[in-house]
């Protein structure tokens, strides 16, 4: 059963980075945190390694702030694999760029590492696995977000989403790791 306290302090990061509030990323990760970035795909750029809270917040919801907008993160719960003070949970999100000139979907791993006791602990590391970030016609992006807002937010379920994005075409690639064998 997924940690309630562990779910809170990854929606804590959620809600910063989507809704760009970088002083509420000090209710997810502790001041000397660490952030490990590791990339698949060459659609987004971001520092391999980024060390406390204020540069993460910087990195993470800042300047990622400045450049992008209409973010929706999502944990798929169904991906959830917790022991202890560790937890690895597969994301999607979708997002505009503030320039106009496109809608990115992507998807990988977080790897939570958290310290302090259940009701007083916060991240102390986290490792972002960005597997893909695909790059859409703007053209999408009624189709997509009339899906994807009516999911659960930040937490839902792959079959959720595999079911909201059949249709969409040019979302095949998500639509094959949601529906990937390894899904429960």
């Amino acid at each position: 059963m997924l940690n309630e306290t562990f779910k809170q302090l990854i929606s804590n990061y959620i809600l910063a980075k989507d809704t760009n509030r970088p002083w509420h990323m000090q209710h997810a990760f502790e001041a000397d945190a660490v952030l490990e970035m590791e990339l698949l795909t060459s659609n987004i750029e971001f520092p391999a390694h980024v060390e406390g809270r204020q540069a993460i917040s910087e990195t993470l919801v800042s300047n990622f702030g400045k450049t992008f907008e209409n973010v929706y993160t999502f944990c798929l719960e169904d991906s959830v694999d917790q022991s202890a003070s560790l937890l690895t949970c597969d994301w999607l999100v979708f997002m505009t760029d503030k320039e106009g000139t496109g809608l990115k979907a992507g998807w990988g791993t977080y790897e939570w590492r958290f310290s302090g006791s259940e009701n007083g602990a916060l991240t102390q590391r986290l490792k972002i696995k960005i597997e893909q970030m695909e790059i859409l016609p703007l053209a999408l992006v009624d189709a997509v977000y009339r899906q994807v807002t009516e999911l659960s937010y930040p937490w839902t379920t792959a079959s959720a989403v595999a079911d909201k994005i059949a249709a969409i075409n040019a979302l095949s690639d998500l639509s094959a790791y949601l529906n990937r064998a390894t899904w429960s």
